[in-house]
């Protein structure tokens, strides 16, 4: 294998496998390579690539992408990439003092009358390969940087800052520091106002498609949003794609919002993030255009996207960013610390949001397949959540020595929070005012936005750990197809028979209780009952409004869907004040559809989840030799997905079709 070593000033593409350059090349702590583009119509310059599989680098100085230089007609080029690998063993071995730097965009040649937006930088580092760890082990202990996104001329918006790293069927261990670009400034100024509309955005830390595997015992941190008319959005610390994973054991934040000039007036905005950060649409607010208005400003980014399919497995710290700087009472948001958009996330380290003018940012946001939530941050209040669960259902797993500096909200039945090394009997709970609170010997205090009463099942995860869930019921009068005709839920008693589709009568075999008060339902979405209004899915189906709690299984279409998963506002909808509220579930032998009001509706199966009934200690009196078995369920279930839309169109065609035969006939 041949090997050269690089020690003055390279102002070319160094190529490993090419024409001059071996396999393995070093560039010493005197090197540096930086393509100098003197041809504007060339385009972009890499630092240093290969031709062909098994090149390692070892960089000791610097290595640079090109500049993007200024383009002669409407742009500029972008800035080049500082070390890009893309072939089978491919190495990058980048040492303590050592720097990989993405090159600047570029923007218009200043002597073309009409301008033009800035281009965005050059990624630091891509390992790109196209098959499962094509790209080898690579380390960095150095410094890795996006390049900065280039400036537009007067007038107009800057670049967009690049990523610090790339990974695709790649790995990479960092002891280092990796950040994004920041993004460019708009161009020209107006009473020290920018006026170019928008600033560049800053580029994340370290972005990772499926295959990429990332171990950080370093820091790895987004780019900045450029400050401008409106503010860039700031750059994500990691964002993780599905077949993806990152081992977390130093430090990942997402950068802090910036500053905008834009005027604050009616239908002003914080602008949207690019990066993945969440939408925030504060009320309408009085024109002003004497200040600096929330209009312009950003919010923090997240610490970590996570895409489903992928994983973090954190031990170390990950933060949002803080929101953007404004002269108004109302700035914008924080950033998530880590947000969970599917993903699969194992903690025992340090989770927080960045701090914000209208709201902290969450710790967590575990709200998988939904990426935007208008006013998300409005209702979290001054403190922020540590945690907050989405609709559809998740799973948190809590190692020990995992702290909650804040309050889990969004809680409900589908979700579970695994606390690891704890048995059931370890787990206390205990309720203060409105907050259900527990406690661990060694995973402290968690504490729930949850209604009072004994709404948590601690159930044995199969191993050394414990399961808290929630589940779903029918409300007391519900009307149930026995063998004795349609009877009252509450009349029922264990060993009544309850018709079956297939005409089979199954003997009940336990019923839950669970009771909550009118204050402890008002206004909670995750406990106030939903009303499917009588022929809501077919004619007669149900025969009489039907009232099941959020996340009980109705049969439709051949599948079971979660009440609150059907809502419409016709036809479906829930009750936020519906006074006091009883649910009652059945149990048989197996999992079964039963009829309720008509409708077909799923029956009890324990999913580890009983312990949350007010009589769960009968079921252990009256079945004392039952053993736990995985739970098995007889139609498949679905929160998500086209086939759950196709549904849900239809109701709703079916709802409209209704209210305009009301209509007409009202004024018939």
């Amino acid at each position: 294998m041949s090997s050269n070593s690089i020690s003055n000033y390279v102002y070319s593409t160094v190529t490993l496998g090419g024409t001059y350059y071996g396999l393995t090349l070093t560039v010493t702590s005197t090197g540096k390579v930086a393509p100098n583009d003197l041809n504007p119509t060339a385009g972009v310059y890499v630092g240093v690539t290969s031709a062909v599989g098994n090149a390692t680098l070892i960089n000791q100085g610097s290595i640079y992408g090109s500049y993007g230089v200024s383009g002669p007609f409407r742009s500029g080029f972008p800035g080049g990439i500082g070390v890009s690998f893309s072939h089978a063993g491919d190495i990058l071995n980048n040492a303590a003092g050592a720097y990989v730097v993405g090159g600047s965009g570029g923007s218009i040649n200043a002597s073309v009358l009409s301008g033009s937006a800035g281009t965005s930088g050059g990624i630091g580092v891509d390992l790109s390969g196209t098959g499962t760890d094509l790209v080898d082990n690579s380390t960095n202990a150095g410094r890795i940087f996006g390049g900065d996104g280039g400036i537009g001329t007067f007038g107009y918006n800057g670049g967009n800052g690049a990523s610090g790293v790339i990974l695709e069927d790649a790995r990479l261990t960092n002891s280092g520091y990796i950040t994004g670009g920041d993004g460019g400034h708009p161009g020209g100024t107006s009473n020290g106002y920018f006026t170019g509309l928008q600033g560049g955005a800053g580029g994340d830390g370290a972005d990772l498609s499926a295959g990429g595997m990332l171990s950080n015992s370093g820091h790895i941190a987004g780019g900045t949003g450029a400050l401008g008319f409106y503010a860039g959005a700031a750059g994500v610390g990691v964002d993780i794609s599905s077949g993806a994973s990152v081992t977390n054991t130093g430090s990942i934040a997402g950068a802090a919002g910036s500053t905008g000039s834009a005027p604050r007036g009616a239908g002003s905005y914080v602008y949207t993030p690019g990066a993945r950060g969440l939408n925030y649409y504060p009320p309408t607010l009085a024109i002003d255009f004497g200040k600096v208005g929330t209009g312009g400003a950003s919010p923090g980014a997240a610490g970590a996207v996570v895409a489903g399919g992928g994983t973090l497995n954190n031990s170390g710290s990950i933060s949002g960013g803080a929101g953007g700087y404004s002269r108004t009472a109302l700035g914008p948001s924080g950033g998530v610390g880590v947000y969970l958009n599917g993903g699969t996330l194992t903690t025992s380290g340090t989770i927080s949001g960045g701090a914000g003018g209208a709201a902290e940012g969450l710790g967590l946001f575990n709200y998988p397949n939904v990426l935007g939530v208008p006013g998300l941050f409005t209702r979290v209040g001054p403190t922020g959540y540590s945690v907050q669960f989405g609709p559809q259902s998740s799973t948190m797993v809590v190692e020990a020595g995992a702290k909650f500096n804040g309050n889990i909200g969004g809680f409900a039945v589908g979700d579970t929070v695994d606390i690891t090394n704890l048995q059931p009997f370890q787990v206390f709970a205990y309720f203060y005012g409105t907050h259900n609170v527990l406690t661990t010997p060694n995973d402290g205090k968690l504490t729930f936005i949850l209604p009072a009463g004994d709404t948590f099942a601690f159930n044995s995860d199969g191993g050394n750990g414990t399961d808290l869930t929630l589940v779903a019921c029918f409300c007391r009068g519900t009307l149930i197809r026995s063998a004795h005709g349609e009877v009252p839920i509450e009349t029922l008693s264990i060993g009544d028979l309850i018709l079956t589709p297939s005409g089979a009568m199954r003997a009940v075999r336990w019923i839950g209780r669970r009771r909550y008060s009118a204050a402890t339902v008002f206004g909670n979405h995750d406990l106030a009952p939903v009303q499917i209004r009588s022929g809501a899915l077919a004619d007669n189906v149900p025969s009489r409004d039907l009232w099941v709690s959020p996340e009980h299984g109705i049969y439709v279409d051949g599948i079971l869907i979660p009440a609150r998963a059907l809502l419409n506002g016709l036809s479906i909808t829930q009750s936020l004040q519906p006074g006091e509220v009883c649910y009652f579930h059945l149990e048989f032998e197996a999992h079964e559809l039963i009829f309720a009001e008509g409708a077909l509706s799923e029956s009890f199966v324990d999913d580890e989840s009983r312990e949350m009934f007010d009589n769960w200690s009968e079921y252990r009196e009256l079945y004392p030799a039952s053993a736990a078995v995985p739970a098995r369920f007889c139609a498949p279930r679905m929160e998500e997905g086209e086939e759950l839309e196709v549904v849900r169109r239809r109701l709703r065609r079916r709802a409209e079709k209704r209210r305009m035969q009301m209509e007409d006939a009202a004024i018939a």
